[in-house]
């Protein structure tokens, strides 16, 4: 502590541990991190400065540069007390990395290379030549197009958008406006913490289960294809040989994210975590049987508006969801790391509710024209009967 060179360190006993612990909470108790009991110190010669040390027998490394009185004197200038600045540099070393850090660049490198760039680069020549000569730009029927088109000003875009968000709050008969608005607020929180998990997913799994890229790039198809077969299969069978009204296909669908949300929080095995797409298999109908929803409560000319509005509220809840569930991870790792999924099946219960209004809703409007059905052939009848 007193002296500016380095120190070898050959062995340690614990009367040492707890003088030096002693010295941090007199001396230093706000300068160094090792200001509470240590178990077991670690340095390498060669970053003699860089100290690794232990809380506790089963907890994590921590580290500490360990910084010279000079040094520190030089910095004390304009340092209120309890405050620090951080060190010179303790090392001119290559940084020593993790051996999963280490693989995941080198998966990460083949990305990188020119095969990658020159099929990338073809892909955009396809789709801009597919543009250019096989869409057309007159598809409307009866509409008249001008050679000359208008130049879009800032106005005419402040138009649309309002004109789109309108389509959600104007008034309708019934309780259409109601039903289009709950439908709206359903996507949003569904698809918030949908696209919240995809960036945590990984980190979750490299934590608990220590995978790396290629097991989860395994993982990631896999789950595609099996929510790909789940779709089919609700689509052929739930929609249309049952029949099933879209807000119990939907209900399906978000229970079935709810039961493999509360599961994925307590896996600690790879199998347990490749059996989480077969419990979500009926998730992959929700946004389509929302569409499919929303598109019955509008006229067939405010069909583009509201699909527009659509992605407008997924944009939105992406960018409200996305920071929230980062932060949340890093917060609860300590705690609990699957601590967001079960905040995703709790984010899944007021969609359940609103979905369930839905199909009480359609049940009553469908007994209501199937009585309205029967008297109108009531009065037909006698009606017919009297002319007779």
């Amino acid at each position: 502590m007193t002296e500016t060179e380095t120190f070898k360190c050959h062995r340690m006993f614990t009367r040492c541990i707890q003088e030096l612990d002693c010295i941090s909470e007199t001396v230093l108790p706000k300068k160094l991190s090792l200001s509470h009991k240590t178990c077991e110190f670690r340095i390498r010669k060669e970053h003699p400065r860089l100290m690794f040390y232990l809380n506790f027998s089963y907890s994590q490394w921590e580290s500490s540069v360990v910084n010279t009185p000079a040094s520190f004197r030089s910095m004390k200038a304009g340092v209120d007390d309890g405050e620090f600045k951080l060190p010179g540099l303790a090392y001119k070393d290559k940084l020593p990395i993790s051996r999963a850090k280490y693989n995941d660049l080198q998966f990460l490198k083949k990305f990188c290379r020119s095969e990658t760039k020159r099929h990338s680069s073809l892909l955009e020549w396809t789709l801009l030549t597919y543009g250019l000569i096989c869409l057309k730009t007159k598809t409307k029927p009866g509409i008249e197009y001008s050679e000359k088109g208008k130049a879009l000003t800032f106005s005419d875009l402040f138009t649309l958008v309002k004109e789109t968000v309108s389509v959600a709050f104007k008034k309708r008969d019934g309780n259409l406006r109601k039903k289009i608005i709950l439908s709206l607020t359903v996507v949003a929180i569904i698809y918030g913490p949908n696209h919240g998990e995809r960036i945590i997913t990984y980190m979750f799994v490299r934590y608990r289960l220590k995978w790396d890229a290629l097991k989860y790039s395994i993982y990631s198809t896999y789950s595609i294809i099996t929510h790909s077969i789940g779709a089919l299969f609700s689509i052929s069978v739930f929609s249309k040989h049952w029949g099933f009204h879209d807000s119990m296909l939907c209900l399906i669908s978000i229970t079935s994210k709810l039961i493999g949300s509360v599961y994925i929080a307590f896996v600690k095995t790879d199998l347990e975590m490749f059996m989480v797409p077969l419990i979500e298999i009926l998730n992959a109908t929700t946004f389509t049987s929302l569409r499919s929803m929303a598109s019955k409560l509008v006229l067939p000319e405010e069909m583009g508006k509201i699909n527009s509005l659509f992605s407008l509220v997924e944009t939105l809840a992406a960018l409200l969801f996305d920071p929230t569930y980062s932060a949340m991870y890093a917060r609860t790792i300590p705690i609990f790391t699957g601590a967001v999924y079960i905040f995703s099946a709790i984010m899944t219960l007021p969609p359940i509710g609103i979905l369930v209004w839905f199909f009480i809703q359609h049940r009553r409007e469908t007994k209501l024209k199937k009585q309205e059905a029967i008297e109108e052939r009531i009065v037909y009848s006698e009606t017919a009967v009297n002319s007779l």
